[in-house]
């Protein structure tokens, strides 16, 4: 079950002025931007309710209701890099509020995201393998050096 977010959270006064924060000092792109905003939005859902208007208590939320929301996403069977792109997200977003004094702790600083999947290598075929270690016709081979290698022998 996917998580609507509240799209009320672009209003909260602290939302406005990250968003400022972001364009104008963090200089972000334009997909960042959004996706941070909706990350925090889903985050004002699951803290406080898909229908509640801003503005929202940030001193409030602990590192249990950080940790349930990252996981919330991952018993959803989202991708790390969803939760990872989350948690960087309010990490941020947390960060901005305690520069600007609004809040005293983090709750998302502690908590790490999933690990990524490392990739296989492709499989290459055996055609194709062959045709890469197969000397070509054009490439000239050089015959070995018969005469200086005797020489360095007697040495």
């Amino acid at each position: 079950m996917a998580l609507t977010p509240n799209h009320a959270a672009a209003e909260d006064p602290l939302v406005r002025r990250f968003e400022t924060y972001l364009l104008s000092e963090r200089n972000v792109s334009e997909n960042t931007r959004e996706g941070y905003l909706l990350d925090i939005c889903q985050f004002v859902a699951f803290k406080w309710g898909s229908d509640v208007p801003p503005p929202y208590q940030w001193m409030a939320v602990s590192d249990n209701d950080a940790r349930a929301f990252l996981a919330s996403f991952s018993k959803d069977d989202a991708s790390a890099t969803t939760v990872r792109r989350k948690l960087a997200a309010l990490r941020t977003f947390y960060r901005y509020l305690q520069r600007e004094r609004e809040v005293i702790d983090d709750p998302f600083a502690a908590l790490k995201g999933p690990r990524m999947a490392k990739k296989l290598p492709r499989a290459s075929s055996s055609t194709s393998l062959f045709q890469t270690w197969t000397p070509s016709s054009e490439v000239p081979v050089e015959k070995p050096d018969v005469k200086g290698r005797e020489e360095i022998l007697k040495i």
